[in-house]
């Protein structure tokens, strides 16, 4: 398309940027994307005041009228991820009350994040339900997905497995721990069970 009509921008959108990079293939040669001109946006969490403030303006927009004090719940609860404050937005606009909005979000984030994990590989499903469940350490983890599997795992495969998480942006190492980097999705796979 960029080929062909010069006045045309595409823009898309993701909340996992390695994924999304992926998926483009712009560093794949075989892609009809690689070595493109592009750029990437990172947005980062809002803040708690943009949060509300994010919130307020849309409710403001639409004439609805939300109390403080459940706008101020969702930011906590949301902990300013725009994809997530925006779902939680939408779905009050569309008639839902705020603790069947909330659930919804978390439902949502749950099935997203399991239905993207496993087209990978359910290895990383699995990891990353570990990690939810406070095994953060590498052995900690290693011995679960043992336990999960009911095998052996090769040191290399788990290592692989951990880098390319990070490079999604679903885990981020601190240390010598790992651990999920959106809290929505984290609280989604810790009640997932």
């Amino acid at each position: 398309m960029n080929d062909s009509y010069e006045n045309i921008t595409l823009i898309l959108t993701g909340s996992e940027i390695g994924v999304l990079e992926e998926f483009l293939g712009f560093n794949d040669r075989y892609s009809p994307l690689y070595k493109r001109e592009h750029e990437i946006v990172h947005l980062d969490r809002f803040s708690r005041g943009e949060s509300m403030q994010y919130l307020m303006r849309g409710f403001h927009e639409t004439g609805m009228d939300v109390p403080d004090e459940e706008i101020r719940d969702a930011v906590e609860v949301l902990d300013g991820i725009v994809g997530w404050l925006r779902e939680y937005g939408w779905l009050r606009y569309r008639g839902r009350s705020h603790g069947a909005a909330i659930d919804e979000v978390f439902q949502r984030a749950k099935s997203d994040i399991i239905d993207e994990l496993s087209r990978y590989s359910r290895r990383y499903l699995t990891i990353m339900m570990a990690v939810s469940e406070g095994y953060n350490a590498w052995s900690s983890l290693k011995a679960y997905l043992e336990r999960a599997e009911g095998k052996r795992i090769n040191d290399g495969s788990l290592n692989t497995a951990l880098r390319n998480l990070i490079k999604y942006g679903y885990l981020e190492k601190h240390g010598d721990e790992y651990r999920i980097t959106d809290p929505v999705i984290e609280r989604a796979l810790r009640h997932a069970r």
